[in-house]
């Protein structure tokens, strides 16, 4: 599916991220930037040790944490069809706190596309941050990406030739379907 926004085309397509040409990949990365499981085990698999080297290089802001919740840290590519990637911590989901996970998660991806036209972007691919292993419900993510997403577009016309989300699955491809064209539909 795609929409123009803003005089940016936002696409949302079933793939692995890795296999999108982008300039700028975004990982869901957890604050130590020490690789792990889906989106960023897949993105550090593919892109190679660079990575992770650049990745160990940047400095601790505290113990355990390169990059805290809802910003960002740029590296290099590796192997991937990129010229950066960004690496993007979502929020843990708190169904005790549901507008402090959405404020965060809103930051990581209005941070990771501000990052991306600092870094001389125009295009970049985005997962589904937060939806895995940090529990954040799918509706209400899609629901949070769509709103940064359009509010970054609105405040940056043009900014970015395209907008790319690569979603993992057939459900959660159709969940940040209705919310995007909820949200860019107009």
């Amino acid at each position: 599916m795609r929409w123009n926004a803003f005089g940016t085309v936002v696409a949302l397509v079933e793939a692995d991220i890795t296999s999108v040409p982008a300039d700028v990949v975004v990982n869901a990365a957890n604050a130590a930037l020490a690789g792990g499981g889906g989106v960023d085990g897949a993105i550090h698999r593919a892109a190679g040790p660079s990575v992770q080297q650049a990745c160990n290089a940047l400095p601790f802001v505290r113990p355990g944490v390169r990059c805290p919740t809802g910003e960002v840290r740029a590296t290099v590519a590796g192997n991937l069809r990129a010229q950066h990637i960004v690496h993007a911590v979502g929020p843990i989901y708190d169904a005790r706190a549901p507008a402090a996970s959405d404020r965060a998660l809103a930051s990581a991806y209005t941070a990771a596309l501000t990052e991306t036209v600092r870094l001389g972007g125009a295009t970049v691919v985005l997962p589904a941050l937060s939806t895995g292993a940090f529990r954040f419900p799918v509706r209400l993510a899609a629901r949070v990406a769509a709103k940064a997403v359009a509010e970054f577009l609105q405040d940056h016309p043009a900014a970015l030739t395209s907008v790319t989300f690569a979603l993992f699955s057939a459900r959660d491809h159709a969940v940040f379907v209705e919310a995007f064209d909820l949200t860019l539909g107009q």
